[in-house]
């Protein structure tokens, strides 16, 4: 469990568990991974638990293998995390490493959120890593297992994750500034639930209600219905993943407090 349990900082400790899609990550750009290292970095200073779910691998092992195209059939995209994922760490690292941050690498498959031991002995190993500021680099174990690799981008495992961890909000950092609506405007949240017109607008705009975003939505579902925050925010905006970061600290202090933000998709957790 997160929250108050692994470090007393003084006052409320929160754990947010931030996912950063392969759009958001495209190319692995060093600056734009020191400043989302930074963002992070600063936050765990002032007192927050922060975990790291990391798409990006299949896209770095593909491109290291010098392929001309992404691969489609399900073995090739084990091959290219395989190779990918040890890049994938080494820009990580040298994000953390300008900020004098540590990192663990930690591979999970959705199998592990079901054996009662596996659950045990990670959980286990997540309060020793928090309980220190490293910045756990959590990632779909795509070499052996192929749930993610046909169903989706890590939503549901870093939803799952937060869920686990008692966490105080999930946030999905993608390359869009939130959930958008029927006329194209950001739809800036809810309580309680996520509005059935949400699923009806992704459904109108991609044709087969597929894709992203409905899993985002999904994901987002899961965590408020485990008791935790969720927020879809644009990845690309370092200062969008810091507020978010913030707005949710803050509401950990003060749980009536409303949600009043110009940026992103907020979803509050039911009262």
């Amino acid at each position: 469990m997160c929250g108050c349990t692994f470090a007393e900082l003084g006052g409320v400790v929160t754990c947010h568990v931030v996912k950063l899609g392969s759009s958001v990550l495209a190319e692995c750009s060093q600056e734009r991974m020191l400043r989302l290292g930074l963002v992070i970095a600063d936050s765990i200073r002032a007192g927050e638990q922060i975990v790291v779910v990391s798409s990006g691998a299949i896209a770095l092992g593909w491109r290291a293998l010098d392929e001309r195209q992404r691969p489609t059939d399900v073995v090739g995209k084990q091959a290219a995390a395989a190779i990918g994922q040890r890049h994938l760490m080494k820009h990580w690292s040298r994000a953390f490493d300008a900020c004098g941050i540590e990192v663990a690498q930690v591979l999970l498959t959705h199998e592990d959120f079901e054996s009662e031991q596996r659950r045990t002995n990670a959980m286990n190993l997540f309060e020793h890593l928090l309980s220190r500021s490293v910045v756990a680099i959590v990632n779909e174990n795509d070499s052996v297992s192929t749930e993610e690799l046909t169903m989706g981008d890590n939503d549901m495992l870093a939803s799952k994750l937060s869920v686990w961890l008692k966490a105080e909000s999930l946030i999905l950092a993608t390359c869009a500034p939130g959930l958008m609506d029927r006329n194209n405007d950001v739809f800036r949240g809810a309580e309680g639930r996520i509005p059935e017109e949400c699923f009806e607008w992704i459904f109108e705009s991609s044709g087969d209600g597929s894709g992203g975003m409905r899993s985002k939505l999904l994901a987002c579902e899961h965590a408020l219905r485990g008791g935790v925050n969720a927020s879809i925010v644009d990845g690309r905006s370092s200062r969008d993943l810091k507020m978010t970061i913030k707005l949710w600290r803050e509401r950990a202090h003060d749980s009536k407090a409303p949600i009043e933000a110009s940026f992103g998709t907020h979803f509050r957790r039911p009262s």
